[in-house]
Order: structure tokens, then sequence, then C-alpha cells
């Protein structure tokens, strides 16, 4: 049987939640939609705005009509599977470029002028429950997303450095990963003009939240990424699966 490990070592974690239903027409769908060009990504708000004015984490996002007309059955799935109390922010993304290594902090004073702000108790919350960055992927490879130790605050500098892949397994499209510690990355390939992905935010449901990643764990733990991994890559090479 396999030991838990503490929740909060979790880098990256696939999901025991069913695949979502009719991806190919969520991806044509998004297609179709006049989308907005992001730092590396071509994307598309599905719920919540992208307002700069009011912090997240003061109001309640609303599905858009758009998401509402297109995307009802990921809507249900959303509403039935994932542990959020109160949702946020919700977006659809398409890199179009190779994704340098990041991480996805939260700024209560946000540094950059394309950040959006937070407040400082939904700051505490997402710190307080990580990993929390839960994505679910509609279209392309599974296994381009990476995690490692360094990243360039300032995204001026290519750091050569021993990475992670993650492989998120075909019987599910779901994962989590420590989005606001860890940095990660996606290695774009030719042959993945049209991976996309969903970046969910919002408030968690603590004990529903820590019970989907127990069980989660059982399931996937020979695809999860510790905090011991990356803490071994100086003594060892892991090089891509694909």
């Amino acid at each position: 049987m396999q030991t838990l490990p503490q929740i909060s070592d979790i880098c990256f974690l696939p999901l025991d939640i069913p695949p979502i239903p009719n991806k190919q027409g969520l991806m044509e769908c998004f297609l179709e939609a006049p989308s907005e060009n992001y730092v590396w990504w071509n994307m598309e708000v599905i719920l919540g705005e992208r307002n700069f004015d009011e912090p997240l984490g003061s109001y309640s996002g609303s599905w858009t009509q758009r998401a509402q007309n297109k995307y009802p059955e990921l809507i249900r799935h959303i509403s039935n599977y994932l542990p959020f109390s109160k949702l946020c922010y919700i977006h659809l993304a398409r890199a179009v470029t190779e994704v340098p290594p990041h991480v996805d902090e939260n700024y209560v004073d946000k540094p950059f002028p394309h950040h959006m702000s937070i407040t400082p108790e939904f700051k505490q919350h997402l710190t307080q429950n990580e990993p929390v960055g839960y994505r679910f992927i509609i279209s392309g490879l599974r296994n381009t997303l990476y995690l490692c130790n360094n990243f360039d605050p300032n995204y001026k500098q290519n750091i050569d450095q021993k990475k992670i892949f993650c492989e998120i397994p075909p019987n599910t499209d779901f994962f989590v990963i420590k989005n606001s510690k860890v940095p990660h990355g996606v290695t774009k390939v030719h042959q993945d003009e049209n991976r996309l992905i969903g970046f969910v935010l919002g408030f968690l449901d603590e004990e529903k939240h820590k019970s989907l990643i127990e069980k989660s764990y059982l399931k996937f733990a020979h695809s999860a990424i510790l905090n011991c991994h990356l803490e071994s890559l100086n003594a060892s090479q892991v090089t891509s699966t694909y």
C-alpha cells in the first residue's frame, strides 16, 4: 500500500477525476473564439474577468455567457468534481511559444503591470493549501510540462538546468501542481500546436481538497513528483519521456 506523503511535499499529481467529455468539441469551440494574446499564451477567460483594478479573491467569478453557450459540459464537470467553495477565475490557454521556467505566484503588490493582484486573505489561503494549481488538459501532448529548480523572475535569462517532465495519464485530464513555489514550463514541439490547457483559481473546500489529493496519490503515485525528486536533480540526470 502506498504511503501518503505530506500534501505540501507534492509538486505534481494527476487527479482521480473522470476524463472531460467531448474534448474535440471544446477544442473546436476555443479555436473559433475571439481569443486574447497574453504573454506566452492565446487564451479565453471563461469564468471571472481579467480585472487589473479588483484583486483576486475579492469577488466570486461568474461564467461568461459564451462559456455557458459553448462549454456547458465542461462547466458541469468542473462544478461536479473540483473541490472549490468559491471559484474566482478560470481560463483556457494555448501556448504560442515555448513557456520558460516561471512560477504562478500571486502578489498583493504586483511586480509587473500584466499581473493581477490578490487579497492578503486569498494569498494566505493558497499558500497554506499548496499544491493549489488545478489544471486540466483538453488537447495536445501530455508530457511537455516540466518542473525544475530555478527561474529568472525577470524572464530575460535562459537558465540551463535539469528538468523533470510530468506525465498526465490517459485516464484523467486533471492535475495539480505546486505552482506558486515550484518553477515550471512547457517545451514546445512542432506536433503540439493545439495543446489546450485550463487553469482554475478559487477558494478551496479544504477537506475536499485534502481528500481528493490523498485518493489521487493512492491511484497515481507512480506519476507524482515530490519535493525530494526535485532536490535529487543536482545528483542525477532526468530527461524527457517523449
